[in-house]
This record gives C-alpha cells, sequence and structure tokens, in this order.
C-alpha cells in the first residue's frame, strides 16, 4: 500500500496570485512528514502498534512559501514550505529512529495545497517558487500514519493510527 506519515493540521487557507484551475484543491489538508510507496499491511500494522507510544512535545512552524512541483507552467501540485524545515526533519528522522526504520530517500515535510488527479511519473524532481506566505503557524500537536490508495482517480487517505503529542 502506499502510505504516509502526517500531521492533521487546521485547514490552511492561502490565496495564491496564480491561477491553477487545472489542479484540484486538496480535501483534506495535512502535513506530510514521510512517503512509502510499498508499505505491507504488516509493516503498517507495526509502525501503528509503535507510534502507540511515541513521545514528542508539541511545536509551531511556520509557513514561509508556496511552491509549484514540477514547474509553474505544468504543475503537479502546489504545496507549502516551512521556515523551520529543520525543525520538521528532526522530528521525522526522531520518528523513522523510534520506529526503527531508516529514511530510504530524501523527502521534504510539506503541506498539499492542489494537485492533479494522476501522477504523470515522468516530471523531474524539481520545485519553482510562488510567492511568500505572511504570517501562517501551523501547529504540530499530533503523528499519524495513513494508506493513500487511489479511488477514481483521487487519492483517498484512511487513518491507520493517530498519536498525540504534548
Amino acid at each position: 500500500m502506499r502510505a504516509y506519515l502526517g500531521i492533521d493540521i487546521s485547514y490552511v487557507d492561502v490565496k495564491l496570485d496564480d491561477d491553477f484551475s487545472d489542479l484540484q484543491k486538496v480535501k483534506s489538508q495535512h502535513l506530510t512528514l514521510y512517503f512509502w510507496n510499498d508499505l505491507s499491511d504488516v509493516e503498517a500494522k507495526e509502525i501503528s502498534e509503535k507510534l502507540k507510544s511515541y513521545k514528542h512535545n508539541s511545536f509551531l512552524v511556520d509557513v514561509e512559501q508556496a511552491y509549484s512541483f514540477p514547474n509553474k507552467s505544468e504543475p503537479y501540485l502546489v504545496a507549502l514550505q516551512f521556515s523551520s524545515l529543520k525543525d520538521l526533519v528532526e522530528l521525522r528522522e526522531d520518528i523513522l529512529s523510534y520506529l526503527e526504520l531508516k529514511s530510504e530517500e530524501k523527502f521534504e515535510p510539506h503541506i498539499t495545497l492542489y494537485r492533479k488527479q494522476k501522477l504523470d511519473s515522468s516530471f523531474k524532481k524539481s520545485k519553482e517558487f510562488l510567492q511568500e506566505i505572511p504570517e501562517v503557524e501551523v501547529q504540530i500537536s499530533n503523528i499519524a500514519l495513513y494508506s493513500s490508495e487511489p479511488q477514481k482517480g483521487l487519492n483517498e487517505y484512511k487513518l491507520l493510527e493517530k498519536r498525540i503529542l504534548f
């Protein structure tokens, strides 16, 4: 299964300068910390069990800017980047270490605002900055494991486990 380690967040309403009418607004916003393309049911169950006892303090992060991926003219998604990316990467690495997993690829924590229905895997891994986002804070107060399965052309997210941070 496709799965991700994420953080439930309050809805972030950001006005963008460019028109992204060919993209769909994400219904269930979340902050993605890490993504697995192929996680077995057994692995997902083990991660869910371990997350139940994970402990970490909650904290705030500031949204810094919006970017399109892979570029502005033909975006696959529009996402938000954080000014305190280091804190989120450290949290992700701490969780993966606690779960006795290793980060296999570089993955930048982000909040997806808009995305195409279907992924075109031929694009280059790059991003193009769109604009700065003033005064948006996101509370990091939980960790969740979700499955991400395509349903009728859209990704459907199913909560597998959630842990509140204190």
